[in-house]
């Protein structure tokens, strides 16, 4: 699993018309700017009240989390199941999502992703009937996956053999199949995603990934993220967040 930071937001400047800010206001990040620059406007409050740092706990500690919908961060996950991407779609609001394509993208010899428990497992038994299970299972599953020759050899042309057979076949691949995509969420929609897929009764595999995109996050945005902890989880596995402000 990897996950890499493609895109981040850029803040050019408060409007004349808002006032000017104090030496302690509007500091921080791009993002912590436009997030302090949409909240004063709310109460046209530059130059006066808390300075930056204690701007930022008040939005979280009142829930005025809406302010911080207008900044978005962009990232590549690859190394993941189409079983976590199944889930992570689910997150909708305030996300983009664009995802490899089973259709479009040939998955003949493409890596298939052992979930963290049953990777887990087989270290420590030495568990060598599972993973003959588990290729014997990828092995079937890559066999009815080849139709494309089948179609090629019965006359159909070859960038509709492709474009069906991939279509058909797909459906034998299992969740585990390795994908990729760019997704892109901005800050409460993040902090939302972390709630609900660092929570220690969430999936190993998709708790991981909230945990390396919190990682980035509290690097890029200190002020919306140094709130959360890490926390112990039940199955023994790592990823498990919590923060002191709970949902926003």
């Amino acid at each position: 699993m990897k996950v890499e930071l493609v895109g981040r937001p850029v803040f050019c400047g408060v409007p004349e018309k808002l006032g000017y800010p104090r030496l302690d206001q509007l500091q921080g990040t791009d993002a912590e700017k436009i997030i302090e620059t949409a909240g004063r406007t709310c109460y046209d409050s530059f130059g006066q009240g808390r300075d930056s740092e204690g701007y930022a706990q008040h939005i979280l500690e009142v829930n005025h989390t809406s302010v911080l919908e207008h900044a978005q961060y962009t990232f590549f996950i690859t190394g993941v199941s189409r079983g976590l991407t199944h889930e992570h779609v689910r997150h909708r609001i305030g996300v983009g999502i664009s995802q490899r394509s089973t259709r479009y993208v040939d998955e003949d010899n493409s890596p298939w992703i052992t979930h963290p428990l049953l990777k887990s497992y087989m270290e420590n038994t030495h568990g060598v009937d599972l993973e003959d299970t588990i290729k014997v299972a990828i092995a079937r599953c890559r066999d009815a996956y080849s139709l494309e020759g089948m179609l090629s050899s019965i006359g159909v042309d070859k960038l509709t053999a492709r474009k069906q057979a991939r279509g058909a076949a797909r459906g034998f691949l299992g969740n585990a199949l390795q994908t990729e995509m760019v997704w892109s969420a901005n800050i409460r929609a993040l902090r939302n995603y972390l709630d609900q897929r660092a929570n220690p009764a969430a999936d190993a595999e998709i708790r991981a990934l909230a945990y390396a995109i919190w990682e980035i996050m509290v690097k890029e945005v200190p002020a919306y993220f140094s709130d959360y902890e890490p926390i112990e989880c039940p199955d023994g596995l790592p990823g498990g967040l919590k923060s002191k402000y709970g949902r926003v």
